[in-house]
């Protein structure tokens, strides 16, 4: 029996990773999957038939800790170097009974492969950096030179550029973003008639600040244009605590959140059918924002600094995207404004979608790295 790891860090790369353990086992279908989910609890590994390793903490930051010494500050008053000793023990563990691993993510959890990972296969999935924001530094380079045997890059921009720069392992071969998609059968519209928005709060506690902000601008949206209001929420988020701290009802019958004619209508599944069905995004997410941007979807994220000076991570966002996402101040007008303007020129709304999908690049992915796992390219 075939046996492999995937070590991924957060939730976005917990979902890429499934969609290619969901590949490797339409190639492999007996084989034995480890999953090592080192940012979070890993909780929708669950949905896959794998193994999940480790104590399954999450941290303060959710992971965010670049450009962010107090989140760093937070996680080790919570327990990281404690955390991070035993996946080390973990991954040192069980390379050694495994044919091929996988890291998901940025260089952190390249790089407790490389350390820890012995002499096993080692393939990396680099989601973090493309060359569109941020290029990858010397220093990653040789480890994905010395280290890997195989990286695929999440933009054939980024791959080229790696390619030319002497690292000839880089290869795109589709983003596995946009293979975790597989609707399931869920309707959001439920009946009704009118533009559906996509609202995502994000998986972090920032939802619980953005939040108002963005009721505010479903308010207005809704006195304007009706519509229907939907949104696909972790487990780590509350949808009353989403309602109480937006000042709104919170109707546990519908699990949505309420004031006067305004609705966010919560759910916990249904994120691939959402991203199909809606014609627009109020996004506050990470990868699923960009998987809504590479479907073609128009994305407004709201930036959580309230001055003028975009924070890294929208900058971030805004790099890797381009012109598919807009970013606005902290301001219910300014999100509302800019979903009208969005919503009322056809020609900004294709220019905004075409971004978008060029800036992802297409789907398969996810079944080019499995093979990768079991030697076939």
């Amino acid at each position: 029996m075939n046996k492999y790891l995937f070590i991924s860090n957060g939730l976005g790369e917990d979902s890429i990773t499934l969609s290619i353990i969901r590949a490797l086992k339409r190639i492999d279908s007996e084989s034995l999957i480890y999953a090592v989910p080192i940012v979070g609890s890993g909780a929708s590994y669950e949905s896959v038939k794998c193994e999940i390793l480790g104590t399954r903490e999450a941290m303060p930051s959710g992971g965010v800790i670049p450009g962010n010494l107090g989140n760093l500050i937070n996680d080790f008053k919570s327990g990281l170097a404690g955390l991070t000793i035993k996946q080390i023990s973990i991954i040192r563990e069980f390379s050694g009974k495994v044919g091929a691993i996988a890291t998901v993510g940025d260089i952190y959890p390249a790089l407790l492969a490389a350390l820890f990972g012995g002499r096993t296969r080692k393939i990396m999935i680099a989601t973090a950096k493309s060359d569109y924001v941020s290029p990858h530094n010397a220093f990653e380079k040789h480890i994905m030179k010395s280290c890997f045997e195989k990286v695929f890059l999440r933009d054939a921009h980024t791959a080229e550029s790696l390619f030319k720069s002497g690292v000839k392992n880089a290869v795109f071969a589709g983003n596995a973003m946009m293979d975790c998609l597989e609707p399931e059968g869920i309707d959001f519209l439920e009946g009704r008639e009118g533009p559906l928005v996509a609202v995502l709060p994000g998986s972090r506690k920032s939802a619980i600040l953005d939040i108002p902000v963005i009721a505010g601008a479903v308010e207005r949206l809704t006195a304007e244009i009706g519509g229907v209001y939907a949104s696909v929420i972790p487990p780590s988020i509350s949808p009353s605590a989403l309602a109480e701290a937006s000042g709104w009802s919170f109707d546990r019958d519908r699990n949505s959140m309420r004031n006067g004619s305004a609705e966010i209508v919560f759910h916990n599944s249904g994120m691939p059918d959402l991203l199909r069905a809606c014609s627009v995004v109020i996004g506050q997410a990470g990868t699923t924002n960009e998987q809504e941007a590479g479907r073609g979807k128009p994305v407004v994220a709201v930036d959580s600094i309230a001055d003028d000076k975009m924070g890294w991570y929208r900058m971030r966002q805004k790099g890797l995207l381009g012109d598919a996402v807009s970013v606005v101040r902290k301001d219910s007008d300014a999100v509302a404004s800019e979903i009208l303007s969005i919503m009322g020129d056809s020609e900004k709304y294709e220019a905004m979608s075409a971004e978008g999908k060029r800036r992802l690049g297409k789907p398969g992915g996810a079944m080019a790295m499995a093979e990768s796992m079991l030697g076939k390219d």
